[in-house]
């Protein structure tokens, strides 16, 4: 039987702004891990760079637990603590481990890293098209050949677990789709579609997408 969460998970974020900081929110739903979220507005953010609060001046940051004078900086970073809290509880359904394998975890960090790299280049680039397309090429060639080019995919980004790295992937297919007019590449990626497809019907994700489905029909989709 999983156990219960202990410590409290804020997360720091961008007012108005979808950003990385989705990454992190679908993985908490996902592990079904309950978090806060802190949006941090222009003015508190210049505040927390000059006093250093955050080390490298930049946002999601998350907070684990009573320490307040530590942040975890970085999608990646966060998401390797939560998935290491999840494992620690056994929040993974039927056992899964959201950190791999042990052997696995230096590969996954490097999967996660390539997906946030994704969702960045997302949002600075004036040709997302082009973006997404370099990237749904490259989740194709990873699914590839973690399923041995099965016709079918059934499996996860690396080896037979799903990982925080799965649910940076899914969440990166998602903004590309919602919020960057990337369902017609999508379609051209047969793998990069039924991996998000399972990604979508997992049920916490499914209450995700539909929070988020209202949060940017209210909003007019206004967070980036």
């Amino acid at each position: 039987m999983p156990g219960s969460q202990k410590d409290d998970v804020k997360v720091f974020m961008h007012s108005n702004q979808r950003g990385s900081a989705e990454i992190i929110r679908f993985f908490c739903r996902e592990a079904g891990i309950v978090f806060h979220e802190v949006d941090i507005d222009a003015a508190t953010f210049e505040a927390m760079k000059s006093d250093n609060s955050i080390m490298f001046g930049e946002l999601p940051a998350i907070q684990i637990g009573d320490d307040d004078a530590h942040f975890i900086e970085g999608p990646t970073a966060c998401l390797a603590a939560l998935a290491k809290m999840a494992d620690d509880i056994g929040l993974g359904q039927a056992g899964n481990s959201y950190q791999g394998l042990p052997s696995e975890g230096a590969v996954v960090m490097g999967i996660c890293e390539a997906a946030v790299t994704f969702q960045r280049k997302m949002m600075e680039s004036e040709d997302a098209a082009a973006v997404i397309d370099e990237y749904f090429a490259y989740f194709t060639n990873l699914i590839n050949r973690n399923d041995n080019d099965d016709a079918k995919t059934e499996c996860w980004s690396y080896g037979t677990q799903m990982t925080y790295a799965d649910v940076a992937i899914g969440s990166t297919i998602h903004y590309a789709i919602e919020m960057k007019g990337g369902s017609g590449a999508v379609r051209r990626q047969s793998k990069v579609k039924d991996f998000h497809d399972n990604f979508v019907r997992r049920v916490r994700v499914q209450f995700h997408t539909a929070w988020r489905a209202k949060e940017d029909t209210a909003n007019g989709k206004g967070e980036k």
